[in-house]
């Protein structure tokens, strides 16, 4: 997997490249709690706007993400799909 970052100073940053191919701007290939395979892919639609889906070897794994910052201090995630849905306030204040 961190061999597909480009992690190590190959200079060969597959996750880069397939990042810009598909035209989103957030690409992650990770480990699942399983131990299977997970890829995360998200488009932002404005810099206060973005929209998620998430997969992996798991078909009931799948899952749609929005995240919605609503000012410099608290934004809004939902999540839903797989075996959960839910929503998150998220509060945030730096010191």
């Amino acid at each position: 997997i961190q061999t597909l970052r480009g992690a190590g100073g190959g200079g060969l940053d597959f996750l880069g490249r397939a990042r810009n191919l598909l035209g989103v701007d957030r690409l992650d290939v990770s480990e699942t709690d399983s131990g299977d395979l997970g890829v995360d892919a998200g488009k932002y639609l404005s810099d206060k706007v973005y929209i998620g889906v998430a997969g992996g070897a798991d078909p009931e794994a799948g899952r749609v993400k929005a995240e919605i910052e609503v000012s410099p201090r608290f934004s809004v995630e939902t999540e839903t799909g797989g075996r959960s849905s839910g929503v998150r306030f998220n509060w945030k204040r730096d010191y």
